[in-house]
């Protein structure tokens, strides 16, 4: 038995390391093809169309066709970097002729239409990257769906900025403030992060429950670049000075396609994890959090819950600035990050 089980083993070896190369290859993001003359050709006139759609509110700064590994979902996308030029309200669209390869004589759609909405404050201002609310002399990438599709178009839209975006109320900061717990815990990213107190929300369960999640808020101090973890939440954080201009990525999108007799609207977000910040922003993130099922023998006091967050302190870890390219679309910002800062 011994020797049989010997052989057998010695046999199964070769297959089963064989196999683990498979895999640990099937989970690696293939690598960026290089572009052929004909897609380097057609991003060429694609500059030129946004260029023209866009006029003075915005700059090309540069372009880049990018291929989407197997891994991160495929697709061949152009990104475009636009410094915005002007402060306004911009709907930048683009559209294109859709090809279904599933039913090609009866397609899904015929076109499919893209839409973006850029804010640009003046220069300085406070911003949301989140929403795409960016400043003056800022960049914001913009993801072009290329594959093989065809017939690219763009048109833009705008309306004057409205001062109101800057006002603390629509950044947040009341309900940022309110019911904020403000006992100190240890935050060893004092020096760049003030730790301003956290708050806990409840939320009923349409069947009998409820989650409660818990939040820390802080306020950015001075520059510097690390990673922050507060339990349940890690990110990489980047402070810049105030004024100074960041390149972003487009974080979210609305998609219509059509044809004479339907049509749809969807969306595409384009997350990325680093958070860049100037001194006076404010940043909140979730440490903690549990749900519970079923009523409990007196049932639930909403406010003695939300208390609780006095028994649940983050915890603040700081650790060394870094940022993974192969997670969501890192790999299209990650180079344009502000260098990394820690004094």
């Amino acid at each position: 038995m011994n020797k049989t089980h010997t052989l057998i083993s010695r046999r199964l070896l070769p297959i089963l390391a064989a196999l683990c190369l498979c895999v640990s290859a099937a989970a690696q993001p293939a690598k960026e093809s290089e572009p052929t003359p004909k897609q380097k050709s057609e991003a060429t006139r694609l500059r030129g169309a946004l260029a023209a759609a866009l006029g003075e509110q915005f700059e090309v700064a540069r372009d880049r066709l990018a291929q989407r590994s197997n891994w991160h979902g495929g697709g061949l996308y152009w990104l475009a970097h636009l410094r915005a030029q002007r402060a306004g309200e911009f709907y930048i669209r683009y559209k294109y002729r859709y090809k279904d390869h599933v039913h090609p004589q009866d397609p899904l759609y015929t076109f499919v239409e893209h839409q973006t909405l850029v804010r640009v404050g003046p220069r300085g201002c406070p911003r949301q990257p989140q929403y795409n609310f960016i400043c003056v002399g800022d960049t914001i990438i913009l993801p072009v769906v290329v594959n093989d599709y065809t017939e690219h178009t763009f048109s833009l839209a705008s309306q004057p900025h409205t001062p109101s975006n800057e006002t603390s109320e629509t950044l947040g900061r009341p309900l940022e403030d309110a019911g904020l717990y403000r006992a100190e815990v240890p935050n060893p990213a004092n020096q760049f992060l003030h730790y301003l107190g956290s708050r806990a929300f409840y939320s009923p369960h349409r069947a009998p429950g409820y989650t409660m999640s818990f939040y820390a808020t802080f306020e950015a101090a001075r520059p510097g670049s690390f990673n922050l973890s507060v339990g349940v939440s890690s990110m990489p954080v980047v402070i810049v000075e105030p004024g100074t201009p960041i390149t972003v990525l487009s974080s979210r999108e609305d998609v219509h396609g059509f044809t004479e007799r339907f049509s749809s609207n969807s969306g595409n977000s384009y997350l990325t994890t680093p958070v860049i910040l100037q001194p006076g922003d404010r940043l909140t993130l979730q440490y903690h959090g549990y749900s519970v099922r079923g009523l409990s023998a007196g049932g639930e006091d909403r406010e003695a819950l939300e208390a609780s967050v006095k028994d649940y302190p983050p915890s603040i870890i700081l650790l060394p600035f870094n940022v993974d390219p192969a997670q969501d679309f890192n790999e299209w910002i990650v180079e344009f990050l502000p260098p990394p800062r820690r004094e």
